[in-house]
């Protein structure tokens, strides 16, 4: 199958490799209809992502569907699914209490062999360990572009506005018009929070003031 692998220092190129195979039970492999490129995928092009070894592929924001699950899971083939930005073991205590981001054996795709040397989902297939905890069905209503948000970007801004404690009446400034800045500020105007968007980026500020109805400071 063709993937995007990490090629050295500052080099990602599209190359042949070996399509995933189940290996662990709870196992899912999953067609990639729709992938993302993350913020972290960058890291590995400025030396930022130790452990990543030439010829990984790399990647982890996808929509998709399954197409061969192992014992221990209750997807089933033909499944659409939205994956999840890491892989959490869902039996530690903190999977326990909902704290994902927080698993003691936590791993993710596409970012080394500090975090489980897992291939990542910029790739025709992925193999997705956990499945039933890292994968969530989707309806099909849902289109690819609107459903990949949700496992990384979207949730990140949301958690993100969750932290800052803002409820309705209160102001927040949320720092940089970017895809989670911006989610971060919807899901905060969504609360009743004033929402203030900082960005020097002109583009980007106008995008957040004419299409999202931001309130909007900065883009000169």
């Amino acid at each position: 199958m063709r993937a995007v692998v990490f090629a050295g220092s500052g080099k990602v190129r599209v190359d042949d490799v070996a399509e995933p195979t189940l290996v662990e039970p709870g196992d899912a492999l999953v067609r990639v209809d729709l992938g993302s490129i993350c913020g972290s995928d960058l890291h590995l092009l400025s030396g930022k992502t130790p452990g990543l070894k030439p010829g990984s592929v790399i990647g982890h924001e996808f929509v998709g569907r399954v197409t061969e699950v192992a014992d221990g899971t209750s997807l089933t083939a033909g499944d659409r699914v939205v994956g999840s930005f890491l892989i959490a073991c869902g039996s530690c205590d903190r999977c326990a209490a909902g704290r994902f981001n927080f698993c003691l054996k936590r791993r993710a795709l596409g970012t080394g062999e500090l975090t489980g040397d897992l291939d990542g989902a910029q790739a025709e297939y992925v193999r997705v360990p956990v499945a039933d905890v890292n994968l969530r069905r989707i309806d099909d209503s849902l289109s690819d572009e609107r459903a990949l948000f949700v496992g990384d970007i979207l949730t990140t801004g949301i958690y993100g506005a969750h932290l800052t404690g803002a409820g309705d009446g209160d102001v927040a400034v949320v720092v940089g018009a970017g895809p989670v800045g911006l989610f971060a500020a919807l899901a905060l105007r969504r609360i009743g929070t004033r929402v203030i968007v900082v960005d020097t980026n002109a583009r980007r500020a106008s995008w957040a003031e004419a299409v999202l109805g931001l309130e909007v400071v900065g883009g000169a």
